[in-house]
């Protein structure tokens, strides 16, 4: 039987007690029904770290657990991949980020395009980004990834594009595009990913990006929805030149 996964933000040491994160309590002793005693795995999302642990404790409010042995795993894509995803609608959005990380991605960054749904103001902001964080952290668990990928807060794709690292490689899914995929080579200073929202970047959007080296592609004739659109670049990249094939 698969034993659950918790991401823990502490030290993973054999033999310390580390309290378990809110979310990760309520989950292993309310939704799973664990006791004291009962086993899973920790890992803090960060080392290559898994441990064998155990609960400890049990309370109305807090749970705590024994680290018992640790082990260094490689389960990482080598592949550095940025996914660049124009904000969708909440359910969209929560699936994208669900499976870009299942996928591999070492960082997500959400941007508001000119063609974005309304903008929220900053409590709604800040509401979302520990919504997203949430299911980044549970896809992660899932997945049996050891790292957790790095969330950006959203930002205007002016200013990501502006602040973006021009040493590393980007693209952008258009299907106006004269080149697909296969024409892509390995990335070696990594891959910047960008993904547009329902009805696709405007000209002036790809014209920015194109001026910063973002080169335009296209992923077949038919046209990906823009929960579709990352998700398959990603499976095609991690085929190609990752660890899928």
């Amino acid at each position: 039987m698969r034993r659950t996964r918790v991401l823990v933000d502490a030290a993973l040491t054999p033999g310390s007690l580390v309290e378990l994160p809110d979310a990760a309590a309520r989950h292993l002793t309310t939704v799973l029904r664990l006791r004291a005693g009962d086993p899973f795995i920790a890992f803090d999302g960060r080392n290559d770290i898994e441990a064998e642990a155990v609960l400890e404790s049990v309370g109305r409010k807090r749970a705590t657990a024994r680290i018992l042995t640790t082990t260094r795993v490689t389960r990482e894509s080598p592949l550095d991949l940025t996914l660049v995803q124009a904000i969708s609608s909440s359910e969209k959005m929560d699936f994208t980020l669900q499976k870009a990380v299942e996928l591999g991605v070492k960082r997500i960054t959400p941007v508001w395009s000119a063609r974005s749904q309304r903008r929220l103001k900053p409590p709604q902001v800040e509401k979302r980004l520990r919504h997203w964080q949430g299911v980044v952290t549970h896809a992660t668990e899932q997945s049996g990834r050891t790292r957790r990928a790095r969330l950006d807060p959203p930002t205007t794709l002016a200013d990501w594009i502006g602040t973006r690292d021009p040493a590393r490689g980007g693209i952008v899914l258009d299907p106006r595009a004269t080149e697909g995929l296969a024409s892509l080579s390995a990335p070696e200073s990594g891959l910047d990913i960008h993904i547009g929202p329902e009805g696709g970047f405007s000209d002036d959007e790809l014209g920015m990006m194109a001026h910063a080296g973002i080169r335009r592609l296209r992923m077949g004739p038919r046209i990906l929805r823009t929960e579709t659109a990352g998700i398959a670049v990603l499976a095609w990249l991690q085929t190609r030149f990752g660890d899928c094939g």
